[in-house]
């Protein structure tokens, strides 16, 4: 029989959905499987790491929340020209290589640096590359305040974006683009870009949705305990239309996702994958539960439904 899995409790504060599921997928790969990871709320008696935005470290509410315990404390930052280094005690992202970080978790953290020989030798070796999106680098295109900004992939330039306007032009030689993956990555754009892009802007945001939304990777940026709601309407294509005019009208005025996969019947992964679509595209935001608007009842039922479809289709165009 093996041996039981011990808990390694994280407590993630003040980062955004997109760099909190980042920081996740890099621990998952760093920490040994004699660990099983789980999440906690900071106000735990028991955490075991604190990861915090490098802003938020020094608030009120996280120094109220630490009290007098003395926890190994990751800082994490973005800073042109820091991109992948880690410096004290501050992670600079976005991140590549994941050395570093393994390095700094089995210096800092008590509960890995007492692992015996034994146990680190049953843990498989893997390539600490990240292999995963990250999702923090959408929340970056729909920063206003940045200037035009360039967007890569392995094989070449996928656009360069105007934040501002949320356009997006395409490159010249670009194929089309069914899957993201963790190789995109965004930069400060230069004139020299601008020669190899059609001059022809689509809407940034309606881009993004349809490239995840069409994705065969599932995404998982809100959870199944989520309340979503919706900030901008989808345009849907033909596949799936009726589905997905379906669940954006739930998150119209805020829903919780795990509900709107029951009340339409649809798989709860869809439903996630939706909801995530539209959060990483800036169409919807997470809120809390006292935000979530309250329909009257006469909405309900297939009347309410035709009703809807008819404002839908005024809206959309359809």
């Amino acid at each position: 029989m093996g041996s039981a899995h011990r808990f390694f409790n994280v407590s993630i504060v003040g980062l955004s959905v997109g760099t909190t599921v980042l920081i996740r997928n890099c621990l998952t790969q760093i920490v040994p499987d004699v660990f099983e990871l789980a999440w906690v709320n900071l106000i735990d008696t028991n955490v075991h790491l604190l990861i915090v935005n490098s802003v938020s470290v020094d608030s009120p509410h996280v120094f109220n929340l630490l009290g007098q315990r003395n926890l190994p404390m990751l800082k994490v930052s973005a800073e042109i020209g820091r991109e992948g280094s880690l410096q004290n005690d501050t992670l600079y992202l976005p991140v590549d290589d994941l050395s570093s970080l393994q390095d700094w978790l089995f210096q800092h953290v008590p509960l890995l640096s007492s692992l015996t020989a034994g146990e680190l030798l049953q843990q498989a070796p893997a390539a600490l590359t990240n292999q995963h999106v990250d999702f923090s680098l959408f929340e970056r295109m729909h920063d206003r305040q940045a200037g035009p900004i360039k967007l890569s992939r392995a094989d070449g330039l996928i656009g360069v974006i105007n934040p501002q306007k949320e356009q997006i032009f395409l490159s010249k030689s670009l194929q089309s683009i069914k899957q993201v993956d963790h190789t995109w990555s965004s930069t400060y754009s230069t004139n020299r870009d601008s020669r190899e892009i059609d001059p022809t802007p689509y809407d940034l945001r309606q881009w993004i949705w349809q490239i995840l939304w069409g994705s065969s990777q599932p995404l998982t940026l809100a959870g199944s305990e989520d309340y979503i709601r919706l900030k901008f309407w989808p345009q849907p294509g033909l596949q799936d239309r009726r589905d997905i005019l379906r669940m954006a009208a739930c998150f119209e005025g805020g829903a919780r996702v795990c509900e709107v996969a029951g009340k339409n019947s649809l798989p709860l992964t869809l439903v996630q994958h939706f909801a995530s679509s539209l959060i990483a595209a800036n169409l919807a935001e997470q809120i809390l539960a006292e935000a979530v608007v309250k329909r009257d009842a006469g909405e309900g039922g297939f009347s309410g439904l035709k009703s809807l479809f008819s404002k839908l289709r005024d809206r959309l165009g359809l």
